[in-house]
This record gives structure tokens, C-alpha cells and sequence, in this order.
């Protein structure tokens, strides 16, 4: 079961890699923190970021990403919590299920501002929905790695998890929490302040546009709430989301876009 979740996880070598490139020359105590930190959205918002400002001083970056991953951490949390209070009290006609693949196209639309950066994009999602069925969810790191290396040139662990002990359950969340943090540390830790080959570097400036939406194209096509039939609504609010994040480049309005489409239409009984 430790074993699937890391599984599940891969997607963060491929950040800690990319990170390594900009913060690997922060103290080692520093770089294990980060990995830490290190989460779809923290390393989305740092990534554009840094790409978009490339002369900002370590010391800037730095600030910039815990600044960043601080306030997402906190909303992470509280609305983890609160999610899991809330529970089934939450009304199906809110589609909430849709929100994370509206905030996820929200986060990775900006960055779809170049060619090669579309093409990455638009491989790895064709080929998240081919190896969707693929063991493990390892679907999502096969289509992230074919898509870079092209550019040079959950389910499983849906059942037991009620029948096993508590101290059982303890032990695979704590085994998660450590491997899932070695794999955040793995290259931030090897590279430091190590320079990595120009090519290296230039494959991994798309790592962004290379792991979302592999993550994204499965939930939209294949919505959970459906049983993975196609739901128009969910698709045109994932393209408005789109369109909107590509031409303002604004995260929130993007979200709010999204969100406007999906309610109106399932308001009005689209």
C-alpha cells in the first residue's frame, strides 16, 4: 500500500528536479525544508515564477516560495478539515468533486504561453487518458516522461483501507509522509548546488506543463462523480478555465470563470 502511494507520488521527482535548478544552492537544512513544502500548487505559482523572473537572487526565491507555499499549506489544511467534517453534508448540486480540476487548469493555463509549452501539454494529456488504466496510477509519470523527452526531440487505493487496524493505518500514513518527502528531497538533496547539463535544464522547464495535465485530462473526460462518463457541463467549464487562464493569465479570475460556467449550466439544466 506504501509502496502504491509513492506510486502515486513520482510527480514529485520530477519538482524536486526542476526546483534543484533554481534553489539548489540554499543550505542543505533550507533544501530539506523546501522538499517538504513542496506541492502541485506551491511548485506551479514558484515555477512560473521563477521562469518569468530569471534574474531573481536565490535569497528572492526563496522568499517567494515559502511565502507562497505557506499560504497555500494553511488553506490546504483548513480546507482539508473542513472538507472532512463536512463530509456528506455536502450537497451534490455543488459539484465540489470538479473544483480541483478547475483550480489545476487555473494554475497550468498561464504557462501555455509558448509553442513547445502547448505541445508538451496537449501530449501528456492525450497520453494520461491512453495509460489511465495503468497500474498503480503510473500512468501519470509514463505520460509526463514521454512528453519531455518528446520535447528534446487513486483507484487502486480505494479499497481495505476501512478493514485494516488503526495502528496499521498509522504505520502506511507515516511511511507515506517520510517516502513521499525523500522523493520531494531526492534531487534537491543529490544536486545542491551542482549545475546540471544545459539540456537537462531545458527539459525540465517544462515540467509543469508536463505532469498537470496528466493529472487534469483523466478527471475531466473521466469525471469520478459520473462513474468516468463524459459530462459536458464539466468539460465546458474546464475549457472556459482554459481559455480564460490563457488569455488573462489570472489565476483567480480563471477559477471564478470556471466556476461560473459549471453552475450556470448545471442551473439551467445544461
Amino acid at each position: 500500500m506504501i509502496i502504491i502511494g509513492l506510486a502515486v507520488n513520482l510527480r514529485m521527482a520530477l519538482y524536486s528536479a526542476t526546483l534543484a535548478t533554481h534553489l539548489g544552492a540554499a543550505p542543505f537544512w533550507t533544501r530539506a525544508f523546501v522538499a517538504y513544502a513542496t506541492l502541485d500548487h506551491s511548485f506551479a505559482l514558484a515555477d512560473q515564477k521563477f521562469q518569468n523572473e530569471p534574474d531573481m537572487s536565490l535569497p528572492q526565491k526563496l522568499a517567494f516560495y515559502f511565502g507562497a507555499t505557506s499560504l497555500v499549506a494553511v488553506i490546504w489544511v483548513v480546507g482539508t478539515g473542513f472538507g472532512a467534517w463536512l463530509s456528506a453534508r455536502i450537497p451534490d448540486w455543488l459539484a465540489l468533486d470538479f473544483a480541483m480540476p478547475i483550480a489545476f487548469i487555473a494554475l497550468v493555463a498561464p504557462a501555455l504561453r509558448s509553442l513547445p509549452h502547448v505541445v508538451v501539454g496537449f501530449t501528456t494529456a492525450t497520453l494520461s487518458l491512453l495509460f489511465a488504466s495503468a497500474p498503480y496510477g503510473l500512468g501519470l509519470i509514463i505520460a509526463a516522461l514521454i512528453a519531455l523527452v518528446l520535447r528534446g526531440g487513486g483507484a487502486a487505493l480505494g479499497g481495505g483501507l476501512m478493514s485494516i487496524s488503526t495502528a496499521t493505518l498509522w504505520l502506511v500514513i507515516a511511511g507515506l509522509a517520510f517516502g513521499s518527502w525523500l522523493l520531494r528531497f531526492s534531487f534537491l538533496g543529490i544536486i545542491g548546488n551542482k549545475d546540471l547539463p544545459e539540456w537537462v535544464k531545458s527539459h525540465l522547464r517544462y515540467t509543469l506543463v508536463a505532469v498537470m495535465p496528466g493529472i487534469i485530462t483523466p478527471l475531466v473526460f473521466m469525471p469520478r462523480a459520473t462513474d468516468g462518463a463524459f459530462d459536458l457541463p464539466q468539460f465546458l467549464a474546464a475549457l472556459v478555465t482554459l481559455l480564460v487562464g490563457v488569455w488573462k493569465g489570472n489565476l483567480m479570475l480563471a477559477i471564478a470563470a470556471g466556476g461560473i460556467a459549471l453552475y450556470s449550466m448545471l442551473n439551467f439544466g445544461f
